[in-house]
């Protein structure tokens, strides 16, 4: 096994990436979110609980603890510029 340490401290998003950064620069983006009936069989299966702007989650994590849930989002494909912040 290798441990790599303070590789990403030179990177932008580093400083720059937090919970209100994402709210206040990319809430406004609408993410598809899921519960935990997800997984389960049955006309629910693997879809959407529903869609909610991305600001809206991220205080639902933040403020309790929430049964939603973010799953295959591609945040650098949906937010390209985000690529500029990581080297």
């Amino acid at each position: 096994p290798v441990v790599i340490t303070d590789l990403a401290q030179e990177w932008p998003a580093y400083e720059k990436w937090s919970p209100d950064f994402f709210k206040n620069v990319h809430g406004q983006r609408i993410v598809n979110v899921y519960d935990q009936s997800y997984a389960q069989a049955g006309s629910t299966y693997m879809k959407s609980t529903r869609q909610i702007p991305f600001s809206e989650y991220i205080e639902s994590l933040m403020e309790r603890n929430i049964d939603l849930r973010i799953f295959l989002y591609n945040i650098i494909k949906e937010i390209p510029e985000l690529k500029l912040d990581l080297k």
